[in-house]
């Protein structure tokens, strides 16, 4: 299965993500793209949507390193909030409905047919030119 290495940046309204992979014959091939939330997106929203365009860019499973500087996203995974959620029908711990839960299950679609870890690292080197 190809590694392939996912690095988000989010920055206000703002992000970009970077997908790194390294050929059999040692090429390295990168796809850089960013984009831009609008004025009704909450910032946790964009960091999510963020994550979801960077999985679409992959055409096949693969091993995913995915490195990002939005604490929300790690944690919702470190700590095992998903797994709540999706066990609680999208209601958080008081009951009520999961904020973005729709983003939510479009990132874990994304990811459901690859094998993945993400780890978070504060804001690294973001190259915003929307």
């Amino acid at each position: 299965m190809q590694s392939v290495e996912i690095l988000v940046n989010t920055s206000g309204k703002n992000f970009s993500y970077t997908l790194s992979c390294t050929d059999r014959r040692g090429q390295v091939h990168t796809i850089t793209d960013s984009g831009y939330g609008s004025k009704e997106d909450s910032m946790q929203s964009i960091e999510i949507q963020a994550h979801i365009q960077a999985l679409g860019r992959m055409t096949k499973s693969a091993k995913l390193d995915i490195i990002t500087d939005s604490q929300y996203v790690n944690t919702a995974f470190k700590e095992g909030w998903i797994n709540r959620w999706q066990q609680n029908g999208w209601k958080n711990s008081k009951g009520k409905p999961v904020a973005n839960a729709e983003l939510w299950k479009a990132l874990l679609k994304g990811l459901s047919m690859h094998c993945y870890k993400i780890q978070y690292k504060p804001s690294h080197g973001a190259n915003y030119s929307v």
